[in-house]
């Protein structure tokens, strides 16, 4: 479905809009793309795109996977760190702020995600810091301690990654480093705008309830206006229709719109990040438990 749609909007930008689209966003279903290129419905190539918060969430997903196929890997152990939920949540994490920190440049891209890597490597006798940023400013302990010149009393406050657990995810950092996907990475490009628009538009039509075309077709203009212009484009639909829209709905609409931002602004503050972080790691602990007990039951290419 998502294939044909993508073709269906790309075969008639040119007779609808007069526009060619010469990239577009994907989240890594290779599907969509091959679909366009089979179709070529340009003379000019369409370029793919990666959002790169699916990208990220590739790390912490191979790192899942290695773990349930080696056992062994996670556990505790009093001088190394094993592949537990928290370590698989900080190698995602960082990998995700690679990419964005350096959204314009692939050669940063590709050292600042290799850094992470041996940062977490690193022991007092064998550090490993070279390819994180120097600087008294740097996010690097070691780094700032060398430029206070103190490196010689320094000690790492972590322990470093088991050497078996190194062996099991340098694989995955050389995959998910190549420069044709961090490429694709470049812009920070992502997919929020359309999935913020697919939970509006299940608001009217929800998605585990069977829906007529027409029902379809409302929800969507809907979903449309409200997202782009709020709810009081609704009362200027109404105008249209020829409704008389009177003070209870103007203030109806005004409320509507107000609390959408209110809501918006408490997101972006650091405490709520905080809680939907900590609320995020408990979920992926608990997720992480039943695909141990039963199995992944859902992911990409699972029912090929």
């Amino acid at each position: 479905m998502e294939v044909d749609s993508v073709k269906d909007m790309f075969g008639r930008s040119i007779s609808k809009y007069g526009v060619k689209y010469t990239r577009y966003i994907g989240d890594g279903d290779s599907a969509t793309h091959k679909g366009l290129i089979d179709l070529n419905p340009y003379d000019i190539p369409v370029a793919k795109l990666e959002c790169y918060l699916h990208v990220k969430k590739r790390m912490g997903t191979r790192c899942r996977n290695v773990k349930k196929t080696n056992k062994k890997l996670g556990g505790k152990s009093k001088t190394s760190q094993k592949l537990t939920v928290n370590l698989i949540n900080k190698l995602q994490k960082y990998y995700g702020l690679a990419i964005m920190r350096n959204q314009d440049n692939v050669d940063e891209m590709y050292k600042a995600i290799w850094a992470t890597f041996y940062h977490f490597c690193s022991t007092d006798k064998n550090p490993n810091h070279k390819n994180c940023p120097e600087g008294a400013e740097s996010w690097c302990a070691y780094r700032r301690a060398e430029a206070e010149g103190i490196i010689s009393t320094f000690k790492h406050d972590y322990l470093p990654l088991d050497p078996e657990v190194q062996e099991a995810i340098k694989p995955i950092y050389e995959d998910l480093s190549r420069y044709e996907l961090l490429d694709r990475c470049k812009g920070n490009n992502t997919e929020n705008n359309n999935e913020s628009y697919n939970g509006l538009l299940w608001h009217f039509s929800p998605k585990h309830l069977h829906n007529g075309f027409k029902t379809i077709e409302l929800s969507n203009n809907f979903a449309t206006a409200i997202f782009n212009d709020g709810y009081s484009s609704i009362l200027k639909i109404f105008n249209v229709m020829g409704v008389i829209v009177g003070p209870a709905a103007r203030d109806f609409a005004a409320l509507k719109d107000d609390t959408r931002i209110r809501i918006a602004d408490h997101r972006q503050r650091a405490s709520s990040k905080e809680g939907r972080s900590s609320r995020r790691k408990a979920s992926s602990a608990e997720q992480a438990l039943f695909e141990e007990a039963e199995g992944e039951l859902y992911g990409p290419g699972i029912a090929d």
